[in-house]
Protein backbone atom coordinates (compact mmCIF):
# COMPACT_ATOMS: atom_id res chain seq x y z
CA UNK A 1 0.00 0.00 0.00
CA UNK A 2 1.32 3.44 -0.88
CA UNK A 3 1.38 6.33 1.53
CA UNK A 4 -0.56 9.51 0.95
CA UNK A 5 1.23 12.45 -0.57
CA UNK A 6 -0.05 15.88 0.46
CA UNK A 7 0.65 18.95 -1.62
CA UNK A 8 1.39 22.29 -0.02
CA UNK A 9 -0.44 25.39 -1.23
CA UNK A 10 2.73 26.40 -3.09
CA UNK A 11 2.83 23.03 -4.88
CA UNK A 12 -0.85 23.36 -5.81
CA UNK A 13 -0.16 26.79 -7.34
CA UNK A 14 2.77 25.33 -9.29
CA UNK A 15 0.53 22.50 -10.53
CA UNK A 16 -2.12 25.01 -11.64
CA UNK A 17 0.54 27.05 -13.46
CA UNK A 18 1.94 23.90 -15.10
CA UNK A 19 -1.55 23.21 -16.49
CA UNK A 20 -1.99 26.75 -17.93
CA UNK A 21 -5.69 26.45 -18.77
CA UNK A 22 -5.22 23.11 -20.47
CA UNK A 23 -2.36 24.27 -22.71
CA UNK A 24 0.42 22.97 -20.46
CA UNK A 25 1.12 19.50 -19.10
CA UNK A 26 -1.60 16.86 -19.29
CA UNK A 27 -3.27 15.72 -16.09
CA UNK A 28 -1.49 12.36 -16.42
CA UNK A 29 1.92 14.09 -16.63
CA UNK A 30 1.02 16.37 -13.71
CA UNK A 31 0.07 13.31 -11.63
CA UNK A 32 3.44 11.71 -12.38
CA UNK A 33 5.39 14.94 -11.73
CA UNK A 34 3.78 15.57 -8.32
CA UNK A 35 3.44 11.86 -7.42
CA UNK A 36 -0.33 12.10 -6.87
CA UNK A 37 -3.37 10.40 -8.41
CA UNK A 38 -5.26 11.65 -11.46
CA UNK A 39 -8.24 12.30 -9.17
CA UNK A 40 -6.12 14.55 -6.97
CA UNK A 41 -4.93 16.52 -10.00
CA UNK A 42 -8.53 16.91 -11.13
CA UNK A 43 -9.60 18.11 -7.67
CA UNK A 44 -6.83 20.71 -7.51
CA UNK A 45 -7.74 22.03 -10.96
CA UNK A 46 -11.46 22.15 -10.09
CA UNK A 47 -10.67 24.21 -6.99
CA UNK A 48 -8.01 26.40 -8.59
CA UNK A 49 -9.86 29.70 -8.00
CA UNK A 50 -10.05 28.89 -4.28
CA UNK A 51 -6.33 28.01 -4.12
CA UNK A 52 -5.30 31.09 -6.11
CA UNK A 53 -7.36 33.30 -3.80
CA UNK A 54 -5.80 31.68 -0.70
CA UNK A 55 -2.33 32.13 -2.18
CA UNK A 56 -2.91 35.81 -2.99
CA UNK A 57 -4.36 36.39 0.49
CA UNK A 58 -1.31 34.81 2.12
CA UNK A 59 1.08 36.83 -0.05
CA UNK A 60 -0.52 40.10 1.09
CA UNK A 61 -0.02 39.38 4.78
Amino acid sequence: MTSRHHLTLQQKIELINDNKDGKGLSQRKLAAKYNISLGSVSNVLKRKTEYLHDYETNQNQ
